[in-house]
């Protein structure tokens, strides 16, 4: 999770108020970390904006404001954005993103290397997802995520419709296909990516039942390359320290108004 906790220090306002006024200082220091905790935010999303164009990560960005038992405020990441939050946090920290499940289970069997990703050619749901690893034998459990088996084959079979089957081709350009625990490996021409073959079933010329290729070049749904480095595209923490010292001291005017001398618009931040 990436996070920011915002506090203060207010020492050198409260040093001419009297005893009565004092008592108001926790109010005060409350109004001040609110308002400039949610100027930030307003900046954050702002940046976010302008840097993922398309796509709207800034609403995974939360406040959790300042209250009489917690003294400070804090904007982070919703971890239920999962993948919001993995993108927010790869770009807000930089470096490496985090591993896929299906990226874990090729490494896991040797079919990818350490330092390689996928990527999707084109959007792919996850009942895809669960297709390729049961049919490469890359589930290590029982269950309803469980690898392909001869009877579950055949009764995907006798199935109507179109069928699908998978292979990859590794870095080092050998197709690799796993069919029940039996790997067969070839060299070949296809760059690196996990492939698919469709088929379905045709009357022969002798009126039985034959397997019939419709595409006739693999398609390839994945493709293998090195894993990038991603630089950083928003800092947090900078952006709050910008914030601070352009409008610090309006909004702890504003607080100051609003607790001593009962003005109000303090909800919403000096700009």
């Amino acid at each position: 999770m990436i996070e920011i906790n915002i506090s203060s220090n207010i020492q050198d306002v409260i040093k001419n108020l009297d005893n009565v006024e004092k008592r108001k200082i926790p109010q005060l220091e409350r109004e001040f970390i609110n308002n400039i905790a949610f100027d930030t935010l307003d900046s954050i999303k702002k940046t976010i904006k302008g840097q993922f164009k398309g796509k709207d990560l800034s609403r995974a960005v939360r406040i959790r404001k300042a209250t009489a038992k917690r003294h400070y405020a804090k904007i982070y990441v919703d971890d239920r954005h999962r993948w919001k939050e993995n993108a927010l946090t790869v770009f807000g920290l930089g470096g490496d993103r985090a591993r896929k499940s299906t990226e874990r289970m090729l490494i896991r069997a040797g079919h990818m290397k350490p330092y390689e990703i996928l990527t999707p050619d084109a959007k792919i749901n996850r009942g895809i997802y669960t297709k390729i690893a049961s049919q490469l034998q890359l589930f290590y459990k029982a269950g309803f995520d469980a690898n392909e088996t001869a009877r579950s084959r055949v009764r995907n079979n006798a199935k109507g419709g179109i069928h699908s089957r998978y292979f990859i081709v590794t870095s080092s350009k050998y197709a690799i296909t796993n069919d029940l625990g039996k790997i067969k490996k070839r060299k070949t021409g296809l760059a690196p990516g996990i492939y698919v073959l469709a088929y379905d079933k045709v009357r022969g010329t002798t009126g039985e039942k034959v397997w019939r290729r419709l595409n006739p070049k693999p398609i390839r749904l994945l493709k293998i390359s090195k894993k990038p480095h991603y630089e950083k595209k928003y800092d947090m923490k900078k952006i709050f320290d910008k914030v601070y010292a352009r409008r610090g001291d309006k909004h702890l005017e504003k607080a100051f108004d609003y607790v001593f001398r009962n003005k109000k618009g303090t909800s919403k931040w000096v700009k």
